[in-house]
């Protein structure tokens, strides 16, 4: 575990940062309620589908439809504590490195990976979407048992992009429509040799429940101009700390 205030890797319940003095208690109390909901997932895996078999063998087809409404009342009333229980307000930053998405302050307290200039991010839908301050940087990617597989990345500079914003229900495929992070693009920082455009614009899936934070993120005066609709710098120079090489890399 890594202090989420200044990024020290830690002791072994180490319940206060021995260099910042950042208090750890909320931590270590959210990772044992993690740990107690895996233990649960893992004991209804194992154990529902021996109880049912077992049933089914003393009492016939009645087992099987008795057990299956005993699971949709557990299934609903975890829902609705699920939902009482994450307060997804509190969520600060999800970490890019370890994906992690109960975070907040400075550093991943699980990797301990430096989230001070990341404003907002999402991941599991296909991208992993991350903005700075300078550019958002967007990363295309398929899972092969289980691992990303990265198709592409870009890093699209504020400064060329407009009409910033959320949109609600009008992304995703089949009947999982996610929200999504919308954009328009100067073609002119775009390498495509296809047909000339005015503008590209870009339709990035984001989680739901982060979709309101990010939202919020955007709001920020640094967003200014690429929330709205003025014309794009002639030719303008990249920001310093904005480099497409690095993309390659």
């Amino acid at each position: 575990m890594f202090c989420p205030e200044c990024g020290v890797e830690l002791k072994k319940k180490e319940y206060v940062c021995p260099y910042c003095g950042r208090d750890l208690h909320d931590l270590y109390k959210l990772e044992k309620k993690n740990l107690k909901k895996l233990v649960i997932v893992i004991i209804g895996v194992t154990c529902v589908p021996i109880i049912v078999i077992t049933s089914y063998l003393y009492m016939g087809m009645a087992a099987i439809y008795l057990s299956l409404v005993l699971l949709a009342v557990f299934f609903i009333i975890y829902l609705i504590c699920r939902t009482e229980d994450l307060d997804y307000s509190k969520i600060g930053k999800c970490c890019p490195n370890c994906y992690n998405m109960y975070l907040n302050i400075n550093f991943c307290f699980k990797c301990g990976y430096d989230l001070r200039k990341i404003i907002g991010f999402s991941t599991w839908t296909g991208y992993d979407l991350e903005i700075r301050e300078k550019y958002i940087k967007i990363s295309r990617y398929y899972l092969n048992n289980g691992m990303r597989n990265y198709v592409c990345t870009g890093k699209y500079a504020l400064i060329h992009i407009r009409n910033l914003h959320v949109q609600y229900n009008k992304c995703g495929r089949f009947l999982s429509k996610l929200p999504c992070l919308v954009f328009e693009y100067d073609p002119f920082y775009i390498d495509n040799k296809g047909k000339p455009k005015d503008k590209y614009v870009f339709r990035i899936t984001i989680l739901k429940k982060l979709a309101p934070q990010i939202e919020k993120a955007i709001t920020n005066p640094i967003f200014g101009k690429s929330r709205s609709n003025e014309p794009y710098p002639v030719k303008n120079p990249f920001p310093q700390d904005y480099d497409p090489e690095m993309v390659k890399k």
